[in-house]
């Protein structure tokens, strides 16, 4: 499944991370790999992070860096043990 975007206007509440934990058990209930391209809006809305902040955001959550895709980190998150959603 790939993600587009994972936000919120309400930053720095943790409302963002606790939407990302939800989907992610949800795809580890299911195993279901989760894939995204990071694209920080650092600079271009306010409250948002910059590229390698986000990544290091999305590391945190259990994703891995696959490969630049033009100048972007492109992250898969393998399905971990099952967990009760």
């Amino acid at each position: 499944m790939w993600l587009d975007f994972v936000g919120c206007r309400d930053s720095g509440k943790g409302y963002s991370g606790r939407a990302l934990r939800w989907l992610c058990a949800l795809a580890d209930a299911h195993g279901v790999h989760l894939y995204l391209t990071v694209y920080g809006l650092s600079g271009r809305e306010p409250g948002f992070l910059s590229d390698e902040a986000l990544e290091a955001w999305y590391r945190r959550h259990g994703f891995a860096a696959l490969a630049p895709s033009g100048g972007k980190a492109t992250m898969v998150r393998r399905p971990q043990a099952r967990r009760e959603v």
